[in-house]
Parts: C-alpha cells; sequence; structure tokens
C-alpha cells in the first residue's frame, strides 16, 4: 500500500510542474503579446482560472496526504481524490507538452532554482527559456 501513496506524492508534484509550466507559458505570452490587449486579457482569465482550480486541488491533495501519514485518513481515500484534468483534450494535451518542456528546460538552465523563484526571473531569464523550450517543442 506504500506504492500507493508514492503514486499519489509523484501525482501531486506533477501537478505542480503542471502549474509552474502554465505559469511559465503565460509569463511568455506576456512578453510576446505585450502590444495585444486582447490576447493577453484571454490568457489571463484561463491563467487565473486554471491557478485557482489547480493550487485548490494541490491544497486538498496535501492535506489529504498529510492526514494519511498521520493516521486520521485511510489510503484508500486516495482513490476518491481527483485533480482537474491536464490530458486528454487537445489543448490540454498541448498546453500539458508545453508546459513540461518549460519546467524541463527551467530546471536545466536554472539547476540552482527552485519552483518559487520563478517568480524572480528577468525578462533575458525568460527569453532564454522560452528560446530554448521553443527548439525542443519543435521536435516532439
Amino acid at each position: 500500500m506504500k506504492d500507493k501513496i508514492k503514486l499519489f506524492e509523484s501525482e501531486i508534484n506533477r501537478h505542480e510542474n503542471q502549474l509552474l509550466g502554465i505559469y511559465l507559458y503565460c509569463r511568455g505570452v506576456e512578453l510576446l503579446y505585450k502590444d495585444s490587449p486582447g490576447i493577453l486579457q484571454t490568457t489571463k482569465m484561463h491563467y487565473d482560472e486554471i491557478m485557482e482550480r489547480g493550487n485548490a486541488a494541490l491544497h486538498d491533495a496535501k492535506i489529504l496526504l498529510s492526514q494519511i501519514k498521520v493516521g486520521t485518513k485511510a489510503e484508500h481515500d486516495i482513490d476518491k481524490f481527483h485533480f482537474p484534468q491536464i490530458e486528454g483534450l487537445s489543448e490540454l494535451d498541448e498546453m500539458t507538452l508545453r508546459s513540461q518542456i518549460l519546467v524541463e528546460y527551467y530546471f536545466k538552465i536554472f539547476p540552482h532554482k527552485t519552483r518559487y523563484d520563478a517568480t524572480e526571473l528577468s525578462q533575458e531569464e525568460l527569453t532564454q527559456l522560452l528560446e530554448e523550450s521553443a527548439e525542443n517543442f519543435k521536435k516532439k
């Protein structure tokens, strides 16, 4: 049964990375489309909705995990938990792939940064990340 906990921890990490990737993607959109208020407004609206749902789910997942570890909840409660969908629709699949690539390159280019350091990226660092990850996206 410890495997179920490990899988759940892995899924939490996956969703944390997904939100980091979406954050980086939206920062890139802001940079690339700074003169297109319509695109920025639409992106911000979707970003806010995704982040709100994703952060709420992560919060609940972490609480559930801690409750299981201290024994106030059972491992089978993991089966009842559902993260917001990030795959299965063409739009989600593309966004998920882009997010994964951005996160992969974020940690490759900035190995000493944490997820939380992403908010501190300079415009030059963000541009470097976008350029290097775009090359990899073309290959996929």
